[in-house]
């Protein structure tokens, strides 16, 4: 949602108009400089008219002084005032800031009513001290590269023109800016590329690259600091770890540098690298961010822990909690449940943060779950979609048969559904075996217990972007929650077909067939570049029925529009040539991006924190439970907010 477009008295010297500023979600303020660009009307007349300078046409001069300006603005409040150091996280990117506060604090419209009176104050400053910036010389952070590992040295020197030894030779020599962090944890977007080193990006991208890869796409160079897909030149790898995870558990800044500062690349060979590998004293990044609990817990020992082994990990399943509060600077994803409704339920149900499930770690379900052997007595509770969660007890029982007078054992294995919104106690020994989701298509498990024991990352049990899903013979800990064990509402688990009418009568519940039935309509508001599209085309894209593609999961929501018209959707994609491309920007969970293809992705609570595809829409975040439990196959419709 728009709320302003902010004009200065008059341009600075180096072309900065004014900003626009917009609500881009409940708790990110989005503000974009904005610049003067030349536009051709129909008669062939040209007119100077006031963009924001998100698109690529803005030249490297201005994206410098802008960022230049963003970074001393917030320096500037920083100092003035605890605050703005401590309320709000702040997201610089090329030719825009994101500014992301707590609503519960201030609703937005007030929070850019200060940073405006702060702005009158202190911009003028802060158009000196980016002016400053630019001239002076800033400290350089050197990053060695092993130019030998690079995978596409062929293509790079077939599309450059330039032989492998000059082309490492003019990019080790550049000097380079943090223009931005983000599209993946600590994936650094490094702005100053010599015109003549761009190169297209790889026409299908790879499903995995090194962590530490040295790439190039398009104008930009940059590296991945995990290992993930993705669509850059390969030109070298890094030995140095680029996400420091022990940063994480220590709430510490996890990268080695930050949007502002400078680098320069170093080349090195394999023995320099293979030495300087041998040199981390903390290991693998990747084997850091995967770990899933604590190693200092014996692994046999159950005493006084609430724990679950892992005996299938099901499609995927994770822990989850609210997710994170800080991060989106070094491009961290929010991550946490992501339907919010449903862990909100299972959490009040095992007690929430009062003598209950202090933790806030639920077991969030994906489409097929996992199988469970409780190793302690537990109390749960299942909510979100029904995944038919079969509960196997084995019961032993002794007997002494006439002819031998001796003892003998002989078990029998019960089983039965555990009804939803239902506190149950398990014994040790019992296993619980999960389905395929009836419908929906997320669902969880709270347990009463005390704090997970277990590592965070950034504030978070969630796993980064990919990473996080169980495996097998994992242990899952939360510590004894000590009195309180006994089910106060609910049913011992026991063997009665009766025990679920019962409970749903008792507590005013019912199942959940229906709930996610019928095409649900979601009320969108309009994104910063929504009016990329042109008026042929509005309806098209938000009158259209789409269908959840099976590529989805927990970074987006791919959208295939239904086609009825195959002449109207050829005149789309040819529309869509004609978009500009956009420097990246901040998103978050619930921004509808549009990518060449046409085809909406509705980013989820592991997407990226700052994106290149135009922002047409957003999904406010009381609806985006509902987004959580739509599955691949279903049919949904955009509409905009009254």
């Amino acid at each position: 949602m728009l709320i302003e477009n902010w004009q200065l008295p008059s341009p600075t010297d180096w072309g900065l108009h004014g900003f626009r500023v917009w609500a881009l979600t409940e708790d990110v303020l989005l503000v974009e400089a904005v610049y003067q660009e030349p536009v051709q009307n129909e008669a062939g007349y040209q007119k100077e008219v006031l963009v924001a300078g998100n698109s690529s046409r803005v030249d490297g001069a201005f994206r410098e002084r802008c960022l230049s300006c963003f970074l001393a603005l917030k320096r500037n409040l920083v100092q003035q005032s605890s605050d703005w150091a401590d309320s709000v996280e702040w997201a610089p990117a090329y030719v825009s800031m994101g500014i992301r506060f707590d609503p519960n604090l201030q609703p937005i419209e007030q929070l850019w009513k200060e940073l405006k009176k702060e702005l009158k104050k202190g911009l003028t400053d802060a158009v000196a001290k980016a002016n400053e910036l630019a001239s002076t010389p800033a400290k350089v952070f050197e990053l060695p590269v092993c130019y030998e590992k690079g995978l596409d040295w062929s293509r790079i020197e077939d599309f450059s023109g330039l032989s492998k030894d000059e082309f490492i030779q003019r990019h080790s020599r550049g000097e380079y800016w943090v223009a931005a962090m983000g599209f993946l944890p600590g994936f650094a977007f490094l702005d100053g590329l010599e015109s003549a080193l761009s190169l297209p990006r790889l026409d299908a991208p790879r499903t995995r690259i090194p962590a530490g890869t040295v790439g190039i796409g398009g104008a930009q160079t940059g590296w991945y600091a995990l290992s993930s897909p993705g669509g850059w030149n390969s030109l070298g790898e890094t030995p140095l770890v680029l996400l420091d995870p022990r940063a994480g558990v220590r709430n510490e800044n996890p990268s080695p540098v930050q949007v502002g500062d400078r680098v320069r690349f170093r080349a090195i060979n394999e023995q320099e690298f293979d030495a300087l590998k041998n040199e981390s004293d903390f290991g693998d990044s990747e084997q850091g961010l995967n770990q899933d609990f604590d190693e200092s817990l014996e692994k046999d020992s159950e005493q006084g822990f609430v724990s679950f082994e892992v005996l299938e990990p099901g499609l995927w399943t994770s822990l989850q909690d609210r997710g994170r509060s800080v991060g989106l600077a070094y491009g961290l994803p929010r991550s946490g449940a992501a339907d919010l409704l449903a862990y909100e339920a299972a959490l009040e149900a095992v007690g929430g943060q009062i003598g209950g499930q202090k933790s806030g770690v639920v077991l969030e379900c994906t489409l097929k779950g996992p199988v469970l052997r409780c190793r302690s007595e537990a109390i749960i509770v299942l909510t979100g979609a029904d995944f038919q969660v079969r509960c196997e007890r084995t019961i032993v029982t002794s007997g002494k048969p006439e002819t031998t007078l001796r003892d003998t054992l002989t078990s029998e294995t019960q089983s039965w559904i555990i009804p939803l919104h239902t506190l149950v106690k398990l014994q040790a020994g019992d296993v619980l075996r999960w389905g395929y989701s009836q419908e929906g298509c997320r669902g969880y498990m709270a347990v009463r217990a005390g704090d997970y024991a277990g590592q965070r990352y950034w504030g978070s049990v969630s796993g980064l972007a990919g990473r996080g899903a169980f495996a097998e013979g994992q242990i899952i800990r939360w510590k004894h929650p000590g009195k309180g064990m006994e089910v106060e509402q609910g049913v011992e688990m026991v063997h009665n077909p009766k025990t679920p009418r019962k409970v749903h009568k008792k507590q005013g519940t019912h199942n959940t067939v229906g709930r996610f039935a019928g095409t649900p309509r979601f009320r969108c508001q309009k994104g910063p570049e929504w009016d990329w599209i042109s008026q042929d085309f509005l309806e098209y894209v938000m009158g259209s029925e789409y269908e959840v593609g099976s590529d989805s999961n927990r970074m987006g929501i791919r959208l295939s529009r239904r086609v009825v018209d195959e002449a109207r959707e050829r005149d789309w994609r040819a529309f869509l040539t004609e978009l500009p491309s956009m420097w990246s920007s901040v998103v978050r969970p619930g921004i509808i991006q549009l990518p060449p293809s046409g085809q909406p992705i509705v980013l989820g609570p592991d997407g990226q924190t700052i994106g290149g595809y135009p922002r047409i829409a957003y999904v406010p975040f009381d609806q985006q439970w509902r987004l959580a439990q739509l599955r691949p196959g279903d049919r949904l419709r955009l509409g905009w907010m009254c």
